[in-house]
């Protein structure tokens, strides 16, 4: 698994404001998330530093066989991205 954090000022997704991230599996594109899931609108997380703790959550996921990967606003909660 790789990830890669963007902002969505700089992508085609600049509709979104904030952060988002790409999760790529054996080396193709396997998720694009340009805001936050699980809350409702669609702002991107705030930092660059919060849309890499919530692809890891998800990364530990598809590692432990958890599929699909969802995530609540409570997990993300506790990982401090709702902030």
């Amino acid at each position: 698994l790789k990830v890669e954090i963007f902002s969505n000022a700089t992508t085609k997704d600049s509709a979104f404001k904030g952060w988002g991230y790409d999760i790529y599996l054996n080396g193709q594109p396997y998720i694009h998330q340009p805001h936050i899931p699980a809350v409702g609108g669609m702002s991107g997380f705030k930092s660059e530093e919060y849309a890499r703790k919530a692809a890891e959550l998800i990364c530990n996921k598809i590692r432990n066989n958890i599929l699909p990967p969802s995530v609540s606003s409570r997990e993300l909660d506790s990982i401090g991205v709702l902030k």
